[in-house]
């Protein structure tokens, strides 16, 4: 860490969004790899698990505290940390996953200790007779957090996000939602 907040916070952030695409790449894309060995559900919860955790404490290092004073994989404990610090962002993400599932804060509380030690189980679940977790709570937990901090640091969602960086490395979305590249004819 380079002691630079808001340096450091998007770097973290950026770390997140790679294990955030990795676990979207295992729901989405498993067919495409050549020699499959397994079902892809495994490193997709523990990515998804690890990128909430990158997402919540790159916010909680923008908002001054320690690596030291945020160890640990507990996404319940981090939550609980961050809603003390960014009561705004954790009230907005709240209800946003509420209202996807038409559900209160009761069902975000006892989804998210559901997760909560995700990470640390999930990695060794081959050690285990199985395993059980809300998945969709986890997956639209993780796109919530990287959407929050893409608004965050960039003041865009993560579409727009995406979208800006698409066009800056030459990408354009045409209408038909088609890409091209640079030079192509759109």
């Amino acid at each position: 860490m380079t002691g630079n907040i808001r340096f450091d916070s998007i770097r973290m952030f950026r770390h997140a969004c790679a294990f955030a695409d990795c676990a979207y790449f295992c729901e989405r894309e498993p067919n495409s790899i050549i020699i499959p060995t397994r079902w892809y559900t495994t490193p997709s919860v523990v990515n998804s698990a690890f990128a909430c955790e990158v997402f919540i404490k790159s916010l909680l290092i923008y908002n001054g505290m320690s690596l030291d004073e945020i160890k640990g994989h507990k996404l319940a404990v981090l939550w609980m940390t961050l809603e003390e610090k960014e009561q705004e962002i954790t009230i907005n993400i709240k209800s946003s996953i509420n209202s996807i599932f038409n559900k209160d804060d009761k069902f975000f509380y006892d989804s998210l200790s559901n997760i909560s030690d995700t990470f640390e189980y999930w990695r060794y679940i081959y050690e285990k007779n199985g395993g059980k977790i809300h998945i969709n709570f986890l997956r639209i937990f993780r796109e919530a957090l990287r959407n929050a901090c893409c608004e965050k640091y960039y003041n865009m969602s993560w579409n727009e996000y995406e979208n800006e960086k698409l066009v800056q490395n030459g990408v354009a979305n045409v209408s038909n939602n088609e890409t091209v590249g640079k030079g192509d004819n759109i």
